[in-house]
């Protein structure tokens, strides 16, 4: 596969987009699959995510490379690829020209951008959601999860009191699976925006209102099937 046929390849990814709206912003959300790059890769005389790398800015690159499992450094060339199409929209230049900062809470953004963006991955899918920022200061967070049975241990790390004792009191195992998802993308979804991390996530209260934040667990048709997501977002 020679190069323009690459580049083709960053314009043409087979890509699901959907927009939603929080406190008045203008979010839109890239969801892709994993697969059309592997089709590519096996199609591609070199057969590695090394030869898709030039397509990308060096940020991207350094990133993909850090990693050492071959799904993950496709998964973060796919994350550049939904980078592109975003940057493409909203600024009119491309993921490779981009210049990339850090933001006071160490996430990272892209000078010149009009939207903030984050960005995140589980199983075969990679997620992207864009907040049009209008001269105002937002930062956004998504999370996407594969839905996986079995999830106790990590539920006493996520869950408050209150939480615990909802999901304890649900019938089956499946009612207890989708809520400790629910809250877990939503959570970590909070915790994205504000550049905290996980380990905030049990003292973390989705009950708190405020005026600046706002969080929303996307609906089943706009999901991936056996996959929950989130996406928050917090305006200064």
């Amino acid at each position: 596969m020679f190069g323009h046929e690459k580049e083709d390849l960053l314009l043409s990814y087979p890509v699901k987009t959907f927009a939603l709206s929080l406190k008045g912003v203008d979010l839109k959300a890239y969801l892709a699959n994993v697969s059309a790059l592997e089709n590519a890769l096996r199609e591609d005389e070199a057969g590695t995510s090394e030869s898709f790398l030039e397509c990308l800015s060096g940020y991207r690159q350094e990133k993909v490379r850090k990693l050492k499992m071959e799904k993950d450094r496709k998964l973060g060339i796919l994350a550049g690829i939904l980078t592109d199409r975003m940057l493409q929209e909203n600024a009119g230049f491309r993921e490779r020209d981009a210049q990339y900062f850090l933001t006071g809470n160490g996430k990272p953004a892209i000078k010149d951008a009009p939207a903030a963006f984050n960005l995140s991955h589980s199983g075969d899918y990679v997620l992207l959601v864009s907040a049009l920022k209008n001269g105002r200061e937002i930062s956004v967070g998504c999370d996407l999860q594969k839905v996986l049975p079995g999830k106790e241990k990590a539920a006493a790390f996520c869950l408050d009191e209150r939480e615990k004792d909802l999901y304890q009191s649900l019938d089956t195992p499946e009612e207890r699976t989708d809520y400790f998802y629910t809250v877990w993308s939503m959570k970590e979804s909070v915790l994205k925006a504000d550049g905290q991390g996980i380990p905030g996530m049990r003292k973390l209260d989705l009950n708190e209102r405020s005026d600046k934040t706002a969080t929303i667990c996307l609906p089943e048709e706009m999901c991936p099937k056996g996959y929950k997501a989130a996406v928050s977002i917090m305006i200064e």
